[in-house]
């Protein structure tokens, strides 16, 4: 955990300030991420009801773009994040298999807005957000969040993740490593750029 932690500091000593091509800067995502941990969400409980200082994954993630665009998301945004634009819960058994966009959350999100742009797992990197879906018994269940370090080896890309977990019962980063390449699941990884080149 330390070593891990040591690794995530160096990369945002390194790039905490990403300079933009008309020479303005912007806030490295994982950055931003953890000063909204820290500050505006710093006590809140994982769960649904943000009047209760309660954050789900979405919501976090939500709040992180919000931060980096320096503006109220539209409702259309928000939507797309929150993967709340589909519908029935039903209707998610059957769109995840076949990608829909609807599912995609942020990575869906930026690119229509213009900020963000689709990385692979093999380019994925330390403050790239991700949207993925793992098939439980009972159906579908996502997470989102922002990658904060990926360890790589034996042709596997394992990455600790900041966002809000349930396993943490707050916003952090997260005790388990999930498996980028894993064939089980449904990734979508996004990076945010105020350039984008999608």
């Amino acid at each position: 955990m330390m070593a891990m932690l040591k690794r995530a500091l160096l990369v945002l000593c390194l790039a905490a300030v990403l300079p933009l091509e008309d020479g303005a800067a912007q806030e490295h995502p994982l950055l931003a991420g953890i000063r909204l941990a820290q500050t505006q969400f710093n006590g809140w409980r994982y769960g649904n009801h943000m009047h209760r200082r309660q954050i789900n994954c979405v919501q976090f993630v939500a709040a992180v773009v919000q931060d980096l665009v320096g503006r109220e998301l539209t409702v259309e945004e928000q939507r797309s994040i929150l993967i709340n634009n589909i519908g029935r819960l039903k209707m998610l058994n059957r769109l995840v298999p076949r990608n829909d966009k609807r599912i995609r959350g942020v990575q869906t999100a930026l690119l229509e807005m213009g900020v963000g742009q689709i990385v692979s797992t093999e380019e994925a990197q330390p403050g790239d957000f991700v949207q993925y879906w793992r098939r439980r018994k009972s159906g579908w269940r996502g997470h989102a969040a922002l990658i904060v370090d990926i360890e790589r080896g034996n042709g596997r890309a394992c990455a600790r993740l900041l966002g809000a977990h349930q396993t943490l019962k707050r916003v952090g980063i997260g005790n388990f490593y999930v498996e980028l390449n894993d064939p089980d699941l449904k990734i979508f990884i996004v990076r945010f750029s105020k350039k984008s080149t999608s």
